[in-house]
């Protein structure tokens, strides 16, 4: 699946990434930007015929 992270740094949203994910991938770990305050992660399709991303999630983490 590809999920689309973004992170909010308290004053502007900072540009979108695209993450692809992999069934039999290992974790991934990376370290957050000075001052993120929140974090959205959602799940949208990897290409046109993608119908596993026809059923988009999306989390706002928001760090406190």
């Amino acid at each position: 699946m590809r999920l689309k992270v973004q992170f909010h740094n308290g004053t502007t949203w900072l540009p979108a990434k695209d993450i692809d994910v992999n069934q039999g991938d290992g974790r991934l770990a990376e370290k957050l930007p000075k001052g993120i305050q929140k974090i959205h992660v959602g799940r949208v399709k990897k290409s046109g015929g993608d119908v596993v991303g026809d059923n988009p999630v999306g989390w706002l983490l928001e760090i406190l």
